[in-house]
């Protein structure tokens, strides 16, 4: 379980996220298909791009009113030893069931059926670098280039995630659930919103 600093590191910047119409720009600006449905991936489920590469058709239960990903997460141990090194230990993968956005889901099926993508072949056949120049160039063309303190990055997409699922549903358990925490002081850091956000509230009394 994490705590103290470890909790407050996850979203410290308040204004490190998009809204969601600004997260769509930022899709629409991807230069082809599959970085769109890319970003989409990544937009509707929040998900890190450590999970969301590994998946294949194979990992999407289908269904014909909604969808289910199998995500496999990896643990790794720190173990420090008697002379003071520090070993790491890859745990075995959980797996993880996540519900799918059923707007995501049609996309997904047409992506896969287009592209002819084979049960066991991967969605995204690309690298975690190529997944950071992708989100780069997208959010450069939409016009946002940094987001709050730091340069546009794919975790953009799980802090705008998390923030738009927290607006519309006031959930913070079910965000928690969505997002796997292990502890749901880690999902609150959601809750504390920017200046801006407060002052908007204010505007539409």
């Amino acid at each position: 379980m994490r705590t103290g600093n470890n909790i407050r590191s996850i979203m410290v910047d308040k204004t490190g996220y998009l809204k969601w119409e600004e997260i769509e720009k930022v899709i629409l600006a991807a230069k082809n298909n599959r970085d769109r449905v890319l970003l989409m991936t990544m937009a509707y489920t929040g998900r890190r791009i450590s999970e969301i590469l590994p998946i294949t058709p194979r990992n999407i239960l289908w269904d014909e009113e909604s969808g289910i990903f199998t995500i496999l997460k990896k643990h790794k141990l720190k173990r420090k030893e008697l002379d003071g090194t520090i070993t790491i230990i890859d745990r075995k993968p959980d797996e993880q069931v996540l519900p799918i956005n059923t707007t995501l889901l049609s996309v997904l099926k047409k992506y896969i059926a287009i592209n002819n993508i084979k049960e066991d072949e991967r969605l995204f056949d690309i690298t975690r670098k190529r997944v950071y120049q992708i989100v780069r160039k997208a959010g450069f063309d939409a016009g946002y280039k940094r987001v709050g303190r730091k340069w546009i990055h794919p975790h953009t997409f799980r802090h705008s995630f998390a923030i738009a699922y927290y607006k519309k549903t006031h959930d913070i358990n079910r965000l928690s659930q969505l997002l796997k925490h292990a502890d749901v002081n880690m999902t609150m850091t959601y809750s504390q919103f920017s200046q801006k956000d407060l002052r908007e509230g204010l505007d539409d009394l």
